[in-house]
């Protein structure tokens, strides 16, 4: 049975830990280890996972930076965790309990020299575990030309393999947005595989202190839009962009040329120039989506 390791960023989180760890241990495929990097958590956090008394749980120290995204990157780039499969999980949701055998089963065939990776659809949960609706439908091939300007791998319903993992050990990275984008950006860009799944692998929590979400309501898709304007979402592209450039031996030669172009064109001054991206082949996953890449381009907002 191949091994997993499960990577879990925690902070603050004793209000829901339990019920996903309960749930991780409720896994029908039974050869994992946790490994949980606490982010400097001051509430009962560590009192919660202790009282799990499970000796597949591991607790490592955090960054401490204040950022989810390098507190998982810290685990990806840890050495010392070894598995076949690594699965990105976060503090508060609920994990079905095939979720592991699934992911597994969509890409163990995969040749082992491809970076691969698994993700799907979410049943979306509120504060007290009732299903208030499903995270959106992706449509799309998974494309590293839809990869460069967006993120649809959610990250905690992601299970990668060793060869992404190695990757991404070699890389050089002092900064990131996202880790789940980061996943995306690095197996699309070296042409290897990823399996979206339409059937949800997990219940994901909506709540308050969620850093994230669904972003399925009216107020989170506005909040979106205006970030697209606000030079908020360009920011967190031009950081995304900045691992790409500096690491581009982790991509095939055709997405380095794709990457180059990009990025020469997206802040240039002319219109017509900025405009040019849209000739790469860059796309987002809806039509909206690609109506509001439209209106960045000509607002110089990518």
């Amino acid at each position: 049975m191949k091994k997993v390791a499960i990577l879990m960023s925690s902070f603050m989180g004793e209000q829901y830990l339990e019920k996903q760890l309960k749930s991780i241990i409720n896994q029908t495929h039974k050869n994992w280890l946790l490994w949980i990097s606490d982010d400097g958590s001051t509430d009962n956090t560590l009192n919660v996972i202790k009282k799990m008394n499970c000796d597949k749980i591991k607790i490592l120290r955090g960054p401490n930076l204040g950022n989810y995204a390098l507190n998982f990157l810290s685990m990806i780039k840890n050495k010392n965790i070894k598995a076949d499969y690594f699965a990105f999980s976060d503090q508060d949701d609920i994990w079905k309990n095939d979720k592991l055998a699934k992911a597994i089963l969509y890409i163990k065939n995969i040749n082992t020299n491809l970076p691969a990776a698994y993700c799907s659809r979410s049943i979306l949960i509120n504060s007290e575990d009732e299903k208030i609706g499903f995270s959106k439908k992706i449509n799309i091939r998974p494309n590293f030309k839809n990869a460069l300007i967006q993120n649809i791998m959610s990250g905690n319903t992601i299970l990668f393999n060793n060869k992404c993992k190695k990757l991404i050990e070699k890389s050089n990275i002092t900064n990131l947005t996202s880790h789940d984008w980061l996943i995306y950006q690095v197996i699309t860009g070296s042409e290897g595989f990823v399996y979206y799944d339409q059937n949800p692998s997990i219940y994901y929590r909506q709540h308050d202190n969620n850093l994230i979400g669904a972003q399925n309501s009216f107020f989170s898709v506005f909040k979106r839009i205006l970030h697209h304007f606000d030079g908020t979402y360009k920011k967190s592209l031009n950081i995304q962009l900045r691992f790409l450039l500096e690491n581009k031996f982790l991509l095939s030669k055709d997405n380095q040329i794709i990457l180059n172009n990009f990025f020469k064109n997206k802040n240039h001054s002319n219109l017509f120039k900025r405009l040019q991206v849209l000739k790469l082949g860059i796309f987002r996953f809806s039509k909206k989506g690609n109506l509001a890449l439209l209106v960045s381009i000509i607002l110089n907002q990518i």
